[in-house]
């Protein structure tokens, strides 16, 4: 795989999936066996905790992105934000918090978590959410000219998925790899790329009417979770105390 392709194909999902490099070295593995046999909310749910004893920050991320896809795309699963960074749980803490520029076989280590998140889905009974940890990155690397075939063959709610990430990765104040980027920059980033066409008119537009007008961005204090939908979806879930508990402590770190 090349440092900055993202874009994974059936194949490479394939052999991710089987290559023992992938799984047979990952950490938690031991776990696949028994979260096979869980009802899906309980390994969602699970999945979480695991993500967040592995990477606090990345765990964090995970819900500020799933909020706002809660946001841009109303209709969709919160499950498919949850689960997006999954594969990071096989990414080393030491590679995700390094302060220095990443060397190209490390740029390739952290770029193959999108193919390991959706080994791991599959493996553990998930495979419908396999396409937000394998595509969420379309449009977002900054080394890459995706191709309007490539576009197109995204899954229908990769969209908005990589949107919400794109916002979140930009502005985050936990990343010790860099400077969070300027709100303009990063508006008039979302504009070429829909200009360009990695994001219709109309998310475009429904990311201006929602996010921008009523200001709201990441990072995210507890209070600031408002919306009623995405609270109750993590209360049925059964990981609302987790997800609480997790953002509070991450507030009161950065006062």
């Amino acid at each position: 795989m090349s440092v900055d392709h993202y874009r994974v194909s059936p194949r490479d999902s394939l052999l991710a999936y089987l290559d023992v490099r992938a799984l047979g070295s990952y950490p938690y593995r031991g776990s696949f066996e028994l979260l096979k046999h869980e009802k899906r909310g309980m390994k969602i749910v699970e999945l979480i905790d695991l993500l967040a004893l592995h990477h606090r920050n990345s765990a964090i991320h995970t819900f500020e992105v799933s909020y706002l896809l809660a946001l841009l795309d109303p209709f969709g699963q919160i499950e498919r934000g949850l689960m997006h960074d999954i594969g990071k749980t096989g990414i080393d803490p030491k590679l995700l918090d390094k302060r220095e520029g990443l060397t190209t076989e490390e740029k390739k280590q952290m770029s193959f978590h999108g193919p390991l998140g959706g080994a791991i889905l599959r493996r553990v009974g998930l495979g419908d959410l396999a396409f937000a940890a394998e595509e969420h990155h379309i449009g977002n690397s900054k080394n890459r000219i995706w191709t309007e075939q490539e576009l197109s063959s995204r899954h229908p709610a990769t969209e908005a998925l990589s949107l919400a990430d794109l916002i979140c990765a930009a502005l985050d104040p936990r990343r010790s790899y860099r400077v969070p980027a300027e709100r303009d920059t990063l508006l008039e980033n979302i504009k070429l790329k829909t200009d360009i066409g990695i994001f219709s008119r109309e998310l475009y537009q429904h990311f201006l009417d929602v996010i921008v007008a009523n200001n709201i961005f990441p990072p995210f204090k507890l209070d600031d979770y408002q919306d009623t939908s995405f609270i109750k979806a993590l209360k049925q879930l059964g990981i609302y105390d987790s997800f609480q508990d997790l953002i509070a402590d991450d507030e009161a770190a950065r006062l």
